[in-house]
């Protein structure tokens, strides 16, 4: 028989054996029970949404896309300020019926379904229009 093939298997033997008594002769160690509820912590964060957002003023129909967010998230519930992205959707002569805008407002979610209620910058009027609407996060 090969000599590497029998140190091998005497040196594994001799691990395993030895872990073994180890084990027996270690004192067992008392550990308290752990509660294994989710911890209520808020967490603040700061970076990139996906999301889909659809909006309305009365006049025009606004969908978003998410954006840059400061968001506080407690459990499964998220409270963010988001800044989006926009497509208008509006008749409104002479200009298209699509116009692209930015939008920024507060939203609160739960889980993945929220409610949002940002401002759409019109160019054309130099003014925020306030809309309210439903967002998904994906």
């Amino acid at each position: 028989m090969n000599k590497k093939y029998i140190f091998i298997t005497l040196l594994t033997s001799l691990l395993f054996n030895f872990s073994f008594v180890q084990a027996q002769n270690d004192t067992p160690k008392i550990v308290p029970i752990q509660d294994n509820q989710p911890k209520k912590e808020i967490k603040f964060e700061l970076g990139f949404e996906g999301q889909i957002g659809l909006f309305t003023n009365g006049e025009a129909f606004l969908i978003n896309f998410g954006g840059p967010a400061i968001r506080i998230k407690k459990n499964k519930w998220t409270f963010s300020w988001v800044t989006a992205p926009s497509l208008r959707f509006l008749e409104d002569s002479p200009r298209t019926f699509i116009t692209p805008t930015v939008a920024t407002g507060p939203e609160i979610v739960y889980k993945r379904w929220g409610i949002a209620f940002p401002v759409f910058y019109n160019g054309a009027k130099n003014e925020w229009v306030p809309t309210a609407g439903i967002v998904f996060k994906p």
